[in-house]
């Protein structure tokens, strides 16, 4: 089965530049999980209609949190939505609030470094 990730909404914050978008983790037409992303947004236009996403360009993806649901971890599911994320933007990085996140993201991914970032279990970029 595949697994894909559909944007269920995004808001835009104009003045501090940062799209805020949430996304539900399907495999197969099975809802299994979601994720919750924070892109930062250089060199928009302000005449750019708001709903017009495509006009931004994207400077980097902070995957604040990826949730699967129980029944369906260490299935490959988590490592899918993470590379298909990865694959969207040009810089992707995360920091893991637990243990198991932080080993799928140092699998995934290599150390990386934002100042107040870590929660404990270091940063990654994937």
């Amino acid at each position: 089965m595949k697994t894909c990730i559909k944007i269920k909404t995004r808001n835009l914050d104009w003045q501090s530049k940062v799209e805020y978008i949430t996304c539900d983790v399907f495999h197969g037409d099975t809802l299994v999980g979601a994720v919750s992303l924070t892109t930062s947004i250089e060199d928009y236009d302000d005449e750019y209609d708001m709903e017009d996403f495509e006009e931004y360009d994207i400077k980097d993806c902070y995957i604040e949190r990826l949730d699967i649901d129980e029944p369906y971890r260490n299935k490959g599911i988590g490592t899918a939505a993470t590379k298909l994320i990865s694959n969207m933007y040009p810089l992707v990085y995360t920091a893991p609030d637990n243990p198991d996140s932080q080993r799928l993201f140092e699998r995934l991914g290599e150390e990386y470094f934002v100042e107040g970032l870590d929660q404990g279990f270091g940063i990654y970029q994937v």
